[in-house]
């Protein structure tokens, strides 16, 4: 079932003269418009996200339906939107949050914006210096420590496809009367497998999920999922607010689309996959890093593996110090021997040692801000966010000192939170 798509594609098919939003009207001679016939605005067959009460609202309780969840609220700007919705929701009811410290920059963003006071469950790393999911014992410890903590936000999947327990960890924390919010913006592919962990969006009071991130649809296309009663309507009302008032049609006529097909032949699509990566896993012995997610490859490519990847025309997700990430999916399964193809002669021994991320400095904000270049910025305070990207964890948060170690990490790096090559700090030391 997939309402939404259908209307547009019975719309398409009577060629209007089209005289409304979006300005290309359909058409255009490059191939970049090829789908702009599809992208439409709010019209009488189209709905409105700002209040859907036909084919949106139809597509979305198929979703959650789909996703094990009471409510699904779709968005078209990124799981980053549905972080600051969802966080605001929370805002009402708290203004003290327990954060996994290897949250993405929005949800740091997020909890500034908001004025949240901030508890950390700190990071853990792996010899590979992956950061890994919090566990239950983690969760129940920071529950203990920061006992007048109104919610907790945590993270599952993450970049490197490893997952936390979402059952227990969703019991525990309802348990103990708190509200559970999971960014899950990498597991929108989970409900079509069994090979796949189970998700948060079943379980969690609220989850976001980023389908464009693993599933065929266009960038931007995510949604929120919400099992608490008491916080629907103040997801609604919030997206309303937040939301861009024009969603894109063709982002959200392909997550429409897509998730019904995910639904009807997912199954079977990702174990012709799984086939294929425990094949590649074979063909390159002590190369893999293993994880919870198969589609979600995290190979050691040593010193020499990204120049082979680059002469082979290989493009993978991200790289990470010696480690290269590949998000695999039936759409380019026919590709996976490429990677193959340029890995397989080149030793994946690195000479490089992995540098320990610099330990945090927390002190107090005082006085104005200033934008400073970064080793001007050593020893002042940092008011906002700064680490690399992909993947998208603050290396220094807010109210962290920039040290002399902070700064050598983040030299020639691509990074975030720089403004024009400087970093916003305190004024005073």
């Amino acid at each position: 079932m997939k309402p939404l798509y259908d209307k547009i594609c019975e719309y398409v098919a009577k060629n209007p003269a089209r005289f409304h939003m979006p300005a290309h009207f359909g058409t255009g001679d490059n191939p970049l418009f090829s789908s702009a016939k599809y992208d439409v605005t709010e019209l009488d067959f189209s709905d409105n996200l700002q209040n859907p009460t036909g084919a949106i609202l139809e597509s979305e309780k198929e979703c959650a339906k789909t996703y094990g969840a009471k409510n699904c609220f779709y968005l078209t700007s990124g799981s980053t939107t549905g972080v600051f919705i969802a966080m605001s929701a929370i805002r009402n009811r708290t203004d003290e949050i327990i954060v996994a410290r290897s949250s993405h920059k929005s949800v740091y963003a997020a909890a500034r914006t908001l004025g949240f006071k901030v508890r950390y469950i700190p990071s853990s790393f792996d010899k590979n210096g992956i950061p890994l999911p919090v566990t239950e014992k983690d969760v129940e410890t920071a529950l203990e420590q920061y006992p007048s903590a109104g919610a907790c936000v945590i993270t599952s999947p993450n970049y490197f496809g490893m997952t936390a327990d979402a059952k227990s960890i969703s019991a525990l924390v309802k348990k103990r009367g708190k509200i559970l919010f999971v960014d899950e913006a990498h597991g929108a592919h989970f409900p079509f497998s069994e090979r796949f962990e189970k998700g948060f969006s079943g379980f969690s009071d609220i989850s976001v999920t980023s389908f464009h991130k693993t599933l065929p649809v266009y960038s931007g296309g995510a949604a929120l999922f919400c099992n608490n009663d008491t916080l629907t309507d103040d997801l609604l009302r919030l997206r309303a607010d937040l939301h861009t008032t024009s969603p894109c049609y063709l982002t959200l006529a392909s997550m429409d689309y897509s998730i019904d097909e995910r639904r009807i032949s997912g199954e079977e699509k990702y174990e012709k996959l799984f086939e294929k990566v425990n094949l590649l896993k074979e063909k390159l012995p002590g190369k893999i890093i293993e994880n919870d997610d198969f589609t979600r490859l995290v190979v050691r490519c040593g010193d020499n593996g990204f120049s082979a990847l680059r002469s082979k025309n290989v493009v993978p997700e991200m790289t990470f110090y010696d480690l290269a990430v590949f998000i695999l999916s039936p759409e380019n399964e026919e590709r996976i021997d490429d990677i193959y193809d340029a890995l397989k002669d080149v030793n994946c021994e690195s000479a490089r040692e992995i540098p320990p991320l610099p330990a945090p400095v927390f002190k107090k904000v005082t006085g104005g801000g200033a934008y400073l270049p970064l080793h001007d910025a050593i020893g002042h305070v940092s008011l906002r966010e700064v680490g690399t990207y992909p993947p998208g964890i603050p290396v220094v948060a807010y109210g962290e000192v920039i040290t002399e170690n902070i700064a050598d990490f983040l030299k020639d790096r691509d990074v975030f939170g720089f403004v024009n090559g400087r970093l916003y700090v305190t004024i005073d030391k």
